[in-house]
């Protein structure tokens, strides 16, 4: 399959301006393999239409990274400085590692808040997964401030910035409520690398998969109503 790093090894020994279009044309194809639906065969288009249906009515649970491991071994790193320019290195570490991290959870919150409408939408922390899915602690709202009381009755479904199984390409991707992929042709994903990430960000990505998730309701319904 292929994927950047493969493609830059592959290309690797080309003229600079023949392999910047070889590249180029390689993220194509590595961006269509990540976004092409395969055979799928009747019992997958079963599942995936219940899946669909049950989206509808439940709740996309977005997963934010924390970045905790990081905090944590920099705060350690920061109690063990010996001096003090070590020290100020680490608390410079450690702000900045906050301000990225803050950004990228407000980015994809807003993200989702502006361009997701297929269902109800709601937060957590990385760290918090097992607790959210037992039910056992309340996701949040757009603020990360204000919890969200749900239904006991009412699906839930994850998005995470991240990679499937069978592909090594990031991009947002939707699990159930066990932390499984779904199967085609519910559309689990869309890609952010390659020409993706060259002409899109988080707004289009986001804007890409609910328009996704909404052709293929319509599809399913529409399939429902002509049996």
């Amino acid at each position: 399959m292929f994927t950047p790093a493969y493609c830059n090894l592959y290309f690797g020994g080309m003229k600079t301006t023949t392999r910047a279009g070889a590249l180029i044309l390689c993220l194509s194809f590595a961006l269509m393999s990540f976004a092409q639906v395969p055979f799928t065969d009747p019992e997958s288009e079963v599942v995936s239409s219940k899946h669909i249906q049950r989206l509808k009515d439940g709740v996309l649970l977005v997963r934010l990274e924390s970045n905790q491991k990081k905090f944590e071994t920099i705060t350690k790193a920061l109690d063990r400085a010996s001096n003090p320019k070590d020290s100020l290195a680490w608390a410079m570490e450690l702000e900045d590692t906050m301000i990225e991290t803050a950004q990228r959870q407000y980015t994809i919150t807003d993200a989702v808040s502006e361009e997701y409408r297929f269902s109800d939408v709601a937060y957590f922390m990385d760290f918090d997964t097992r607790a959210i899915l037992d039910r056992t602690k309340n996701p949040l709202k757009a603020d990360l401030k204000t919890e969200v009381t749900l239904d006991s009755d009412k699906p839930v479904y994850i998005l995470f910035h991240g990679h499937t199984p069978e592909s090594k390409i990031d991009g947002y991707v939707i699990l159930n409520s066990n932390l499984n992929n779904i199967p085609r042709p519910f559309p689990n994903n869309v890609s952010t690398s390659g020409l993706a990430a060259l002409f899109g960000n988080d707004y289009t990505h986001i804007r890409r998969l609910n328009g996704k998730l909404f052709k293929y309701y319509q599809k399913v319904m529409s399939s429902q109503e002509g049996n």
